[in-house]
């Protein structure tokens, strides 16, 4: 297979330290929307935002009401992105990306 291109990659990759220091420092005091964000934070030991300014889909149960066929638990994106987009097609036979997450 051919090389990445040198456009894709970065310029320099950081050690995890210091990169989860400055997503960290990214995320203080900004309002944070996702699904299911539990898993991320936790991966970058993100145990103190504030509810204020966090949005996560999986969580509102609003979202969740306007599924025809709700089932206890958290809903999935998928799900979400069906009921409310009209979108069911997302990751569907595909890997899981996050850009693609990000744009439902």
């Amino acid at each position: 297979s051919a090389a990445p291109s040198s456009a894709v990659l970065p310029a320099m990759v950081l050690p995890l330290n210091e990169a989860m220091r400055q997503a960290n420092a990214l995320l203080d005091g900004a309002v944070v929307v996702g699904h299911d964000l539990r898993h991320d934070f936790k991966l970058l030991r993100r145990f103190h935002q504030k509810r204020v300014l966090l949005r996560d889909t999986a969580f509102c149960s609003l979202l969740k009401a306007g599924l025809d066929a709700p089932r206890p638990g958290l809903p999935s994106l998928r799900g979400l992105a069906g009921a409310w987009l009209g979108d069911a097609s997302l990751h569907r036979g595909r890997a899981h990306d996050s850009v693609e997450d990000a744009r439902a």
